[in-house]
């Protein structure tokens, strides 16, 4: 293609708003991507430090799960707390979320597991304070970054965020990778490009479809991920995140279809929708 169609080739623009949008969305990716890892690493010292610690807090990089950890690294750091002391801390970064039965909770899944004390103790103790940080920049770089993507959505005359289940950064991640929309003239060849279109194979007078592993792999997920989304329901109450995908999903399965082949129905129709 170089060779033969150069001169009908676009420019290269490293000030196009793709481009740029495109260096801010894989920015985030990145830095998602090393606080997993970052999670994973402190994951392991805390598994041995506070063995049922899963039962503290639902998510690990909440705010009040990182300051207690960063505060009390080890039960050994917890030696002559009381619960009223804790309970104090809990609720003034949970917004009083977290409060007295918390606490004694906490304590008392301490005094459970015993002494887990080990050699080197104040080493483990650091590095469990050093990742603690670094997780704690990294969201407050996330949270730089999604102000910054939102305001920079701006520039781009796409109503994805009209769409429940679409916020700010997958609708900048749809943008980065399809680019221009004006590039695929039917909603059938984005389809083909994310690999949400089947493959059909033919043999004689027989076709088979298969799903297609080809196209872009990121958008593919992106496309998936929404599917699960935007057919889910969310908290306690099971509240409909978007009734029409909701709808369209479980019509799907009555008809026959397995749960992968109603979210892959589901995954055409977003592709329709978003072009």
């Amino acid at each position: 293609v170089l060779l033969n169609r150069f001169d009908q080739l676009p420019e290269a623009d490293p000030q196009d708003k793709y481009w740029v949008l495109k260096s801010l969305v894989t920015r985030r990716r990145s830095i998602v991507k090393t606080n997993t890892a970052l999670k994973n690493h402190l994951h392991a010292f805390l598994t041995s430090h506070y063995p049922h610690y899963p039962q503290f807090f639902v998510n690990l990089d909440c705010q009040t799960a990182l300051i207690f950890f960063e505060k009390y690294p080890s039960p050994s750091k917890l030696a002559g707390v009381t619960v009223e002391e804790l309970t104090e801390l809990l609720e003034e970064n949970s917004n009083k979320r977290l409060r007295l039965a918390k606490a004694r909770q906490i304590l008392d899944y301490v005094k459970k597991d015993g002494d887990t004390t080990t050699q080197h103790q104040e080493a483990r103790d650091l590095a469990v304070q050093s990742t603690i940080s670094q997780i704690k920049h990294n969201l407050q770089e996330l949270n730089s970054l999604d102000a910054i993507l939102e305001s920079f959505l701006a520039n781009f005359d796409y109503q994805l965020q009209s769409m429940r289940g679409i916020d700010t950064v997958t609708a900048a991640s749809l943008i980065a990778e399809i680019g221009d929309i004006s590039r695929f003239s039917t909603p059938a060849k984005l389809a083909r490009y994310s690999g949400v279109a089947p493959v059909t194979y033919s043999s004689g007078k027989s076709d088979v479809q298969y799903a297609n592993q080809r196209g872009n792999r990121v958008l593919n997920s992106i496309f998936y991920h929404l599917a699960v989304l935007v057919t889910m329901t969310a908290g306690k109450n099971k509240k409909i995140i978007n009734p029409f995908f909701y709808d369209y999903y479980h019509r799907k399965i009555s008809e026959g279809k397995t749960k992968g082949q109603a979210l892959k129905c589901v995954q055409r129709r977003l592709v329709n929708i978003i072009w």
